[in-house]
């Protein structure tokens, strides 16, 4: 689940692949199928305007829709095995996704480049990432603990 900070909106993902945006009062605004072959979503955000939704599927496919039509902005893949979480930085200009084997990858919001590759094997499987709302550290959960 995330909220947009300017639009009030809240997105949820499925495990079939489809994504639901809903107001703040709980009235469905827009539903679509924001990745086939009903591989489940793992984590959404909003861009730090509302302009964009970012989500992050279980194969590590990211893919980026424009808030005001829908339409797909763009997709590839941030990580080649298990992709689970996707957080944005409160500036808006950059973003991290994390994943299995201990990876997390910060990007450009605009651009989409990476930045940075966090590389830590020990902690195994990341299941979620966030941001300070300083956006000077980023905090890792996995199954054998938390790094910040």
């Amino acid at each position: 689940v995330s909220q947009s900070r300017y639009r009030y909106h809240f997105a949820t993902g499925s495990q079939n692949g489809s994504i639901r945006v809903w107001d703040s009062t709980g009235n469905l605004i827009r539903g679509f199928t924001a990745f086939a072959q009903f591989v489940p979503v793992r984590s959404i955000a909003f861009t730090h305007d509302g302009a964009r939704l970012f989500c992050i599927r279980q194969n590590g496919q990211f893919r980026s829709y424009f808030t005001q039509n829908w339409q797909l902005d763009t997709a590839f893949n941030a990580h080649n095995t298990v992709g689970t979480g996707i957080s944005m930085s409160p500036d808006g200009l950059w973003f991290a996704t994390c994943g299995e084997q201990g990876k997390a990858i910060l990007w450009n919001s605009n651009t989409y480049e990476q930045l940075k590759t966090l590389e830590l094997p020990l902690l195994g499987s990341l299941n979620s990432v966030a941001i300070a709302p300083d956006g000077k550290k980023v905090a890792l959960s996995s199954s054998t603990g938390f790094k910040s």
